[in-house]
This record gives structure tokens, C-alpha cells and sequence, in this order.
């Protein structure tokens, strides 16, 4: 879990040195607990759609595995419109690991 957070960090340092990125493909691995973002500007489109394509082919039938291809105006607007990825886990890890420590 620890891996999603620093995957939404890696996101937001990214959007914020490219902030003109227009759309994004997100490919998420449950059992490796991997996000891969790729970002594409508006004039990338067409490329956005053809890698989207691919990895969608390359993971068919995967249900482990989640491709999405998404456009948006702000960056923060993908974070309002696919939460799960971007689950804030550090808050629910600090009281995991408060539980554990009890129970030891």
C-alpha cells in the first residue's frame, strides 16, 4: 500500500512540471500494486488513443488489471473523477499500524 502512495506522489510532481497534459492513461496492477501514468498533451490524442488501444489488448481479460484513458481539463479534475486510484492510503495505514501495535 505504501506503493500507492508514492505512485500518487510520482503523479502530482509530474502534472505539476508538465501541467499542459490533456490526457491520461492510467493502467492499474492490483496484485503488483502498481499505477503506471502517462500523460499526453492535447496534440497527442490520437497517439493517447492508440496506447490505450494496445495496453488494452495486452491486458485483456486481466481482472487484476484496469486500463482507463481519460481527458481532462485540470489535473486535479482526474483526481476528483477516479478517486480509487488516488486513495490517500497513508491515513489508513497510521491506524493499521496504531491497531497492530495494541494487539502486540
Amino acid at each position: 500500500m505504501d506503493g500507492w502512495a508514492h505512485a500518487v506522489q510520482v503523479f502530482e510532481k509530474a502534472t505539476k512540471e508538465k501541467p499542459n497534459l490533456q490526457f491520461f492513461l492510467l493502467e492499474l496492477d492490483i496484485v503488483r500494486e502498481r499505477l503506471n501514468i502517462t500523460g499526453y498533451t492535447r496534440g497527442q490524442e490520437e497517439k493517447a488513443i492508440s496506447d490505450y488501444a494496445i495496453a488494452e489488448k495486452r491486458n485483456q481479460g486481466k481482472k487484476e488489471y484496469d486500463v482507463v484513458l481519460v481527458g481532462v481539463d485540470a489535473t486535479n479534475d482526474l483526481r476528483k473523477a477516479y478517486p480509487n486510484y488516488f486513495a490517500d492510503t497513508k491515513e489508513f495505514l497510521d491506524y493499521l499500524k496504531k491497531i497492530i501495535n495494541k494487539v502486540e
